[in-house]
C-alpha cells in the first residue's frame, strides 16, 4: 500500500507543479491588467520626448504623444496603454479621437512617414487618410468641434506643391494653401523652428500662429494675419472650448495669458515653472472647463483644475511623480 502511495504521489507531482505554475502566471497577468503602468522594466511610466497633449473626448484621459507611444493620465495614474509605440507628430486632438503624422512604430506595415492619420481609439487603430510615405507634419491643428485641421508643410509632396500653411475640411482629400500674408517666413520655412499652432473650436477661419517673433492671429482661414503680441516669443497655443486663447512662451521667464479674441485683452496666469523653463504643450479639458495640463521643455507636466490657481505636478523630467505636490 505505501508503494501504492509514493507512485501516486509521483504521478501527481508533476500536475500540482503545473497548476502552481498556472496561478503563478494567473496572479502576474492580472497584476498587469490591474497596474499597466507599473509594468515592466523600472515600473515607472517614463517618456524622452514629448510631441503633443490632450484629452480624450470624454474630458478624462489625458493623452501624452511621446517618441514611443501614448501615456494616459486619468484617476490620478499614469499608464502605457497596450496601443502600438507610433511616434507620433503634430498631435491634433478633436472630439472624436485625434489626428497625427510622424512615423511608424518599428515592425509596423504602416508607410514612412505616416502622412496624415486618425486614431479614434486612443491609438489602437490608425486610419491613414493621406500622404502616407511623403509627408510628416511636425506642426498641425484642428478645430476641436468642426474638424477642420492645419498643417504646416516645409517639404512640397503630391498634394502640396510649395511650403507654406494649408487646411483641410475633409480629412487630407483636398488641400488649400493659405495665402499667409503678414506672417513671417520663419513660421513657414524652418523644419526644425519652434512654432505653435491653434485653430478655433467652432470657428474654422480663426487660427493663430505661434513664433519666436510674436503671436500672429487670423479670421480669414490664414489668408491674413495680424500681430497681437509682437516680440513676445511664443511656444505653445490652444482655445478653449469658450473660444478664448491660451498663449505660452518665453521672456524674461515663462508666460502664459488668457486671451478674448473680442477685444484682445488678455490675463496672465500663475504657472509653477522654473525661470529657465518653459511651455511647449497645452491641454484644456473639453469637458470641465478651468482644467488645463501644460507640458514644458524640461519634460515636466503640470495640471489645474481652478484656471491656473493651484496646480500638481504629474511628471517630472519625463518621469511620474509617485505622490504629486501642490503648487
Amino acid at each position: 500500500m505505501a508503494k501504492a502511495n509514493r507512485a501516486t504521489k509521483r504521478r501527481l507531482h508533476p500536475y500540482l507543479l503545473w497548476g502552481l505554475v498556472g496561478v503563478l502566471i494567473s496572479v502576474l497577468l492580472g497584476a498587469a491588467f490591474l497596474w499597466p503602468g507599473r509594468w515592466g522594466a523600472g515600473k515607472t511610466v517614463q517618456f524622452e520626448h514629448l510631441h503633443g497633449l490632450g484629452y480624450s473626448p470624454d474630458g478624462q484621459r489625458l493623452l501624452l504623444a511621446a517618441h514611443d507611444g501614448l501615456r494616459v493620465y486619468a484617476n490620478g495614474e499614469w499608464i502605457r496603454p497596450d496601443t502600438p509605440g507610433h511616434d507620433f507628430m503634430g498631435f491634433a486632438p478633436v472630439n472624436d479621437g485625434f489626428y497625427a503624422s510622424g512615423h511608424p512604430a518599428p515592425g509596423s506595415n504602416l508607410p514612412d512617414p505616416l502622412g496624415l492619420v486618425k486614431s479614434t481609439d486612443e491609438g489602437a487603430t490608425l486610419k491613414t487618410l493621406g500622404l502616407g510615405g511623403e509627408a510628416d507634419f511636425h506642426v498641425m491643428a484642428a478645430g476641436y468641434q468642426s474638424r477642420v485641421l492645419y498643417a504646416i508643410n516645409t517639404v512640397p509632396n503630391s498634394r502640396m506643391a510649395s511650403p507654406g500653411l494649408y487646411f483641410t475640411a475633409d480629412e487630407g482629400k483636398t488641400w488649400v494653401k493659405s495665402a499667409m500674408n503678414s506672417l513671417p517666413n520663419e513660421a513657414i520655412t524652418a523644419h526644425n523652428a519652434w512654432v505653435a499652432l491653434a485653430v478655433h473650436p467652432t470657428n474654422s477661419a480663426v487660427v493663430a500662429v505661434g513664433a519666436d517673433s510674436g503671436l500672429y492671429l487670423s479670421t480669414d482661414r490664414g489668408h491674413r494675419f495680424q500681430p497681437v503680441l509682437p516680440q513676445m516669443p511664443v511656444t505653445a497655443l490652444a482655445f478653449t472650448q469658450k473660444g478664448t486663447l491660451l498663449v505660452a512662451g518665453y521672456k524674461n521667464g515663462p508666460f502664459l495669458y488668457e486671451m478674448d479674441l473680442a477685444d484682445k485683452q488678455s490675463r496672465k496666469l500663475r504657472i509653477p515653472l522654473a525661470d529657465d523653463d518653459t511651455i511647449v504643450y497645452l491641454a484644456p479639458n473639453p469637458v470641465r472647463e478651468g482644467e488645463l495640463a501644460v507640458a514644458t521643455y524640461h519634460r515636466d507636466v503640470y495640471l489645474t483644475r481652478d484656471q491656473g490657481l493651484n496646480w500638481i505636478q504629474i511628471a517630472d523630467q519625463g518621469e511620474e511623480t509617485r505622490a504629486p505636490s501642490s503648487s
